[in-house]
Protein backbone atom coordinates (compact mmCIF):
# COMPACT_ATOMS: atom_id res chain seq x y z
CA UNK A 1 0.00 0.00 0.00
CA UNK A 2 1.34 3.55 -0.93
CA UNK A 3 1.15 6.29 1.49
CA UNK A 4 -0.35 8.57 -1.24
CA UNK A 5 -3.76 6.28 -1.09
CA UNK A 6 -4.28 7.60 1.85
CA UNK A 7 -3.33 10.94 1.85
CA UNK A 8 -6.36 13.69 0.34
CA UNK A 9 -5.87 15.48 -1.17
CA UNK A 10 -3.01 13.20 -3.20
CA UNK A 11 0.43 15.58 -2.97
CA UNK A 12 2.89 16.51 -5.43
CA UNK A 13 6.16 14.38 -5.29
CA UNK A 14 9.52 14.13 -6.90
CA UNK A 15 10.38 10.47 -8.36
CA UNK A 16 13.80 9.63 -7.93
CA UNK A 17 15.44 6.95 -9.57
CA UNK A 18 16.29 4.23 -6.50
CA UNK A 19 17.41 1.53 -8.41
CA UNK A 20 20.28 3.86 -10.64
CA UNK A 21 21.54 5.12 -7.16
CA UNK A 22 21.58 1.80 -5.64
CA UNK A 23 23.14 0.17 -7.83
CA UNK A 24 25.46 2.91 -8.22
CA UNK A 25 26.06 3.16 -4.59
CA UNK A 26 26.69 -0.54 -4.42
CA UNK A 27 29.45 0.18 -7.21
CA UNK A 28 31.00 2.52 -5.32
CA UNK A 29 31.19 0.31 -2.23
CA UNK A 30 32.73 -2.29 -3.87
CA UNK A 31 35.10 -0.28 -5.55
CA UNK A 32 36.26 0.66 -2.11
CA UNK A 33 36.30 -2.26 -0.69
CA UNK A 34 38.43 -3.56 -3.29
CA UNK A 35 41.03 -0.96 -2.89
CA UNK A 36 40.07 0.51 -6.50
CA UNK A 37 39.22 3.85 -5.19
CA UNK A 38 40.70 6.21 -2.99
CA UNK A 39 37.21 6.94 -1.49
CA UNK A 40 37.19 10.45 -2.53
CA UNK A 41 33.85 12.57 -2.58
CA UNK A 42 32.18 12.26 -6.08
CA UNK A 43 28.96 14.51 -6.90
CA UNK A 44 26.32 12.37 -8.84
CA UNK A 45 23.44 13.91 -10.37
CA UNK A 46 20.02 11.65 -11.17
CA UNK A 47 17.23 12.50 -13.31
CA UNK A 48 14.14 13.21 -11.19
CA UNK A 49 10.58 14.37 -12.20
CA UNK A 50 7.91 16.13 -10.91
CA UNK A 51 4.47 13.86 -10.25
CA UNK A 52 1.65 16.21 -10.44
CA UNK A 53 -1.31 15.48 -7.82
CA UNK A 54 -4.32 17.56 -7.01
CA UNK A 55 -2.22 20.16 -4.07
CA UNK A 56 -1.10 21.59 -8.10
CA UNK A 57 -2.62 24.41 -9.34
CA UNK A 58 -2.70 27.19 -12.15
CA UNK A 59 -1.91 30.32 -10.35
CA UNK A 60 -1.87 32.17 -13.86
CA UNK A 61 -5.63 31.66 -13.82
Amino acid sequence: MLLEEDISPTLTTMAVPKRPMGELAVSRLNDLIKGETSGEIVRVSVQTEIVERATVRDLRK
